[in-house]
């Protein structure tokens, strides 16, 4: 339900006219908010396509560095552990922009014949009736703007998290370089459990 609430009190001002041209303003309004979910569905499809790419790549990058042949403690973990963080973070990135693209009801312009095609709406003088559909097309407005927020909030958690991963992956890498001596506690604590 819109939180808008008219605040026309003389409606003998408001002629047929008017509300024509008011109506046309309010549906250009509301095809800008479907217009608005296209260029974010493009933008979250792109955004998919290039961290999947990036994502099988790094994918075959870790294959090939996991050596089945040597034991557990003997990987190249200052390579494989960044790069698994990489992936990591890019596989959530992705996670948020494909959540982005599942179907939603978004509100086109216009009503339902159900709606307006009652006995009760026909008895409206036309003003009135447009009127009506001013304020509905509102409540519309309203709710697609808020399906477009969630759809660049999503976008957004995504480019943050694609952007942070490479710089996750510097950082533990050179911890892991910087700090021997705690990953190799560390790789004697995990052969104590293995």
């Amino acid at each position: 339900m819109s939180k808008w609430k008219s605040n026309v009190t003389n409606y003998k001002l408001v002629t047929k006219e008017k509300m024509d041209h008011v109506f046309e303003l309010v549906k250009q309004c509301l095809s800008n908010t479907l217009e608005n979910r296209k260029i974010l569905e493009q933008k979250a499809l792109a955004i998919v396509g290039i961290l999947v790419t990036i994502s099988t790549a790094i994918l075959g990058f870790i294959v090939t560095h996991l050596d089945i042949q040597k034991a557990f403690q003997k990987q190249d973990w200052a390579i494989i552990l960044p790069v698994g963080l990489l992936l990591l973070l890019f596989y959530l990135a992705m996670r948020s922009v494909i959540r982005s693209l599942y179907p939603v009801k978004y509100f086109p312009p216009g009503n339902e014949p159900k709606m307006t095609l009652t006995q009760e709406h026909l008895d409206q003088p036309l003003r009135y009736m447009i009127y009506a559909e001013i304020h509905n097309m509102q409540e519309r407005i309203e709710t697609n703007d808020g399906l477009n927020e969630e759809k660049a909030k999503a976008i957004q958690n995504a480019l943050f998290l694609a952007a942070a991963a490479p710089i996750a992956a510097i950082t533990l890498f050179c911890l892991i370089k910087i700090t021997p001596p705690v990953f190799n506690m560390l790789a004697l604590w995990i052969r104590g459990i293995v």
